[in-house]
């Protein structure tokens, strides 16, 4: 049956807590040695601008309309009803909610390229000698701000001025990206930039880092294999989801929610409660264990592998939560508001708007440094031409 219907909430985790420290000590011991920020490189081609294949994007869409089902049955179906009516013309089947987490990557494959910027933060950091460098940043160009502005958009209570749609559309559109784009931004590398002496503009997030694996040369980088979440290629889904595809990720769903209950990663979601730590959470780990002991063109190990099959699992589980937690808030701000849901929504929007806000400290200095540099460049054309 076409969007399957709200579970009873059941509050109660269902497994406890399991130990995840064996990963988590390799990234965060080695943190702050390894974290050298700059500024971002926008540079990515189509094939590098996405992030969980679609399994991966299906499986946090899953968990996030689980999360709703169980907590706030009225915020899915508020949800549901913005997707509705652009259902078809988006490719979508069954199960509307799961299924738009894949259009932002399906409009790319029809010249849709406008939004290519928005799939990522590529925070560059420096190894093997590499001279830290400045490179061009855009505020609007990036995941960051999209996420931003999709919380705007479908908070908003603003009548259309130009007709009875009350910006259904806009709201539409901007419900899809942000379904997407909250499974992109717990892709570890699509948070990080490596830098090395032969690539000085950066690896594209581990794209120009070639590995032996699949024996395929479009899929043999470092990049592919995250984004198939170290799983098995053949079960990749490339399509939307018939009811037996629809079951398979619900399978896989159910099992990542078993192994990573919601009170288990409580704590975390509280600590790191906006866009911008969710972005500096990938970082840690793309710059600190994705490239550890690993050589090029080399296949990865199995401990790398099952490694990181771990932390992928977890970081989509954390994904799904988060996306579920802000559409209920979203969904209270505009129906219920409270002081507590106004104080989220400030938070949300205001402190993520500017791009310096989106850093560490040593980027926040690298973007002052070139604006300067900009508005020198400015000044001089002006004075060139007043010559």
């Amino acid at each position: 049956t076409p969007n399957p219907k709200p579970q009873t909430p059941n509050p109660k985790p269902q497994t406890p807590l399991r130990d995840r420290n064996s990963w988590r000590g390799i990234i965060y011991n080695n943190m702050l040695s390894r974290v050298h920020l700059s500024a971002i490189f926008v540079g990515l081609l189509l094939s590098q601008v996405s992030a969980w294949h679609g399994n991966g994007h299906y499986i946090t869409a899953y968990i996030a309309q689980e999360y709703l089902a169980r907590t706030n049955p009225d915020a899915l179906a508020w949800a549901n009803n913005i997707l509705l009516p652009f259902t078809q013309m988006c490719g979508e089947n069954l199960y509307s909610f799961v299924e738009a987490a894949t259009w932002s990557d399906k409009i790319k494959d029809q010249g849709w390229h406008l939004l290519d910027s928005h799939h990522f933060i590529s925070n560059p950091w420096y190894d093997q000698g590499a001279v830290p460098g400045f490179f061009e940043m855009e505020p609007n160009a990036n995941i960051i701000f999209a996420i931003t502005d999709d919380i705007k958009t479908l908070s908003s209570t603003k009548e259309d001025p130009y007709g009875s749609s009350k910006s259904l559309l806009g709201k539409s559109i901007a419900l899809r990206t942000m379904i997407h784009y909250f499974g992109d931004i717990h892709q570890p590398l699509h948070a990080e930039e490596r830098v090395t002496p032969n690539l000085p503009n950066g690896d594209m997030g581990g794209n120009l880092f070639p590995i032996k694996h699949y024996n395929n040369t479009q899929m043999d980088n470092l990049h592919f294999i995250w984004d198939e979440m170290f799983d098995n290629f053949s079960e990749s889904i490339r399509s939307n989801l018939p009811t037996p595809l629809y079951n398979f990720i619900k399978q896989k769903g159910d099992s990542i929610m078993q192994e990573h209950p919601y009170e288990s990663l409580k704590d975390q979601m509280i600590k790191n409660n906006n866009a911008t730590s969710w972005g500096l959470e990938s970082f840690a780990i793309g710059s600190t264990f994705a490239y550890k002991d690993i050589q090029p063109s080399q296949d990865l190990p199995q401990s790398y592998q099952d490694v990181g099959y771990s932390i992928c699992r977890e970081r989509v589980a954390i994904g799904g939560y988060r996306l579920g937690v802000t559409l209920d808030q979203i969904y209270k701000h505009i129906n219920q508001p409270t002081l507590e849901t106004t104080a989220w929504f400030k938070m949300m929007t205001q402190e993520n708007k500017h791009a310096s806000k989106q850093l560490t400290s040593q980027s926040q200095e690298a973007y002052k440094v070139n604006k300067r540099k900009q508005q020198r460049a400015v000044e001089e054309r002006v004075a060139t031409k007043s010559e």
